[in-house]
């Protein structure tokens, strides 16, 4: 019990002292939804633990988000860095979404999956990103059916404001991606970079034209392993 009420001290400084730069961050445009994931959205993160995150991008831009947020992180002098020791209160940005790719893949959904999107802490959300997101994986109930931010969404969609009106799929021409020719090619050529320079470390990564999962220590294939999930 003394444990777990210290680890729940230390997750609320680890989020005092990161919300200043979520907040910079969640100002770059591309930028959809910034939600905090991993031990210190249960409170339950130890003194060394880095802080993990979960990102919306708008459509269009995935790759061009994640470069600024790095960039971002770098600048602050936030940003885990590949194989360090020493991760105490970095950002670990493991999963970017864009808006017109909102649910978890069927082979990525089980118990340890759902536990994470409950789990999460949303901080920055624009354009209602946080309940779409919600919507779009109500696969999550099958093993929360009791979870509230679930329920209060479902309810939501069906009696009053359109959160979000499609129930089998999460692509509206609401969120289509962008045609801006500029932007596209800064996004070509970020994606370009990017995919070169991982190609020289890649490991356990799942990437996608519209979803990006960064686990290098994959805890849910341990799982998987010891036949959990």
């Amino acid at each position: 019990f003394d444990k777990r009420v210290d680890r729940a001290r230390i997750s609320r400084k680890k989020i005092e002292r990161a919300l200043p730069f979520i907040q910079l961050l969640g100002s770059i445009p591309f930028v959809r939804m910034i939600g905090m994931s991993g031990g210190v959205s249960m409170m339950n993160a130890g003194y060394a633990d880095d802080i993990d995150f979960f990102i919306s991008a708008s459509a269009g831009r995935l790759w061009t988000t994640r470069i600024c947020l790095l960039a971002g992180a770098e600048f602050f002098g936030l940003r885990r860095k590949r194989h360090s020791h020493r991760v105490k209160d970095m950002f670990c940005f493991n999963l970017f979404f864009e808006e017109t790719d909102l649910t978890v893949p069927k082979e990525k959904q089980n118990p340890y999956i759902a536990h994470e999107i409950v789990q999460m802490k949303p901080i920055i959300v624009k354009n209602e990103a946080y309940s779409r997101f919600l919507v779009a994986n109500q696969w999550v109930a099958r093993f929360f059916p009791n979870s509230h931010r679930l329920n209060s969404v479902q309810n939501t969609a069906l009696y009053g404001e359109n959160v979000y009106s499609e129930q089998h799929t999460n692509r509206s021409n609401k969120y289509k991606r962008n045609t801006n020719y500029i932007g596209d090619v800064i996004e070509f050529l970020c994606k370009k970079v990017q995919l070169f320079v991982m190609e020289r470390h890649r490991t356990n990564e799942r990437i996608t034209d519209t979803q990006l999962w960064f686990f290098p220590r994959d805890f849910e294939k341990k799982l998987k392993k010891k036949n959990v999930i």
